[in-house]
C-alpha cells in the first residue's frame, strides 16, 4: 500500500516514477516534487548535517529500528524540529518537539492494502482516546496551519483522491470497499473507453468512461 501511494524516493502514487508522471500530476496537484528525494538513511544524514528544518516521524522509531543507531541519534539531534505522529510513545517520539496522537486500528474508518494488493476496510468500532485523530485528519490540520487546504472533509474525500491519482485504485470507492468483507484484490475489473478529445474521467459503477 505504501508504494501504491508513492511513499518511496522517486515514486508518485500508482508506483509511477517522478520522471514519467511529473507532467500529468502537475495538472492534478498545485505542486509536484522537483527531485527524487531521499531514503531513510539519506534523510537522517541530511538532518544530522542540519539540512532539514522539520523531521516528521510517521509511526517511525529510528532510534530503535534503524541499523545505524548513531546516525539516528545525530539525525534527531540535528533537525531543528521533530514532529512525531503515532499511536503510542516510543524512544524517538519521546524526543520529539511535537507529538500528534493518531487513532489506532479500530478507532478510525479507512482501508489497508496488503502486499498481495488486497484492500481491506478499517471499521470505526471504538472512540479514540483523548485528542487522538485519524492520520488523514492530522495531515489536513497540519497542512491547514501551514496555509494549504488539502480539500479533505471526510474519509470518502481521501479515497476519492486515491482513486483519481493511483491507477490500480481506479473506480474504487467506499461503498465498493465496505461491500466486500474479504477485501478487494486490485486492480478492479474495469472497462476504459478513451476519447482523445477530452480527458475528463467519469466513473459509473465499475465502468470507466471518458466523456465530453
Amino acid at each position: 500500500g505504501a508504494l501504491d501511494m508513492g511513499l518511496a524516493p522517486g515514486l508518485l502514487p500508482g508506483r509511477v516514477t517522478l520522471e514519467d508522471g511529473a507532467e500529468w500530476y502537475s495538472e492534478v496537484w498545485p505542486a509536484t516534487p522537483s527531485a527524487t528525494g531521499l531514503d531513510t538513511e539519506g534523510i537522517l544524514r541530511a538532518a544530522a548535517d542540519g539540512r532539514i528544518d522539520v523531521l516528521v516521524l510517521l509511526g517511525a522509531d529510528p532510534l530503535s529500528d534503524f541499523p545505524d543507531a548513531d546516525l539516528a541519534e545525530r539525525g534527531l539531534t540535528g533537525a531543528r524540529t521533530v514532529l512525531a505522529v503515532d499511536t503510542a510513545l516510543n524512544s524517538s517520539s519521546k524526543r520529539a518537539d511535537v507529538v500528534l496522537a493518531a487513532a489506532g486500528f479500530a478507532e478510525k474508518t479507512g482501508t489497508t492494502t496488503n502486499i498481495e494488493g488486497r484492500v481491506s476496510t478499517l471499521s470505526h468500532r471504538v472512540t479514540p482516546p483523548g485528542t487522538s485523530r485519524a492520520d488523514w485528519m492530522l495531515a489536513a490540520e497540519v497542512s491547514s496551519r501551514l496555509g494549504t487546504d488539502l480539500g479533505f472533509e471526510n474519509f470518502s474525500d481521501v479515497l476519492a483522491e486515491i482513486s483519481a491519482v493511483a491507477p490500480a485504485y481506479l473506480a474504487l470507492d467506499q461503498a465498493i470497499a465496505e461491500g466486500s468483507p474479504d477485501g478487494i484484490l486490485l486492480p478492479l475489473d474495469v472497462v476504459v473507453i478513451i476519447d482523445e478529445e477530452d480527458d475528463d474521467i467519469v466513473i459509473v459503477d465499475e465502468t470507466v468512461t471518458v466523456s465530453e
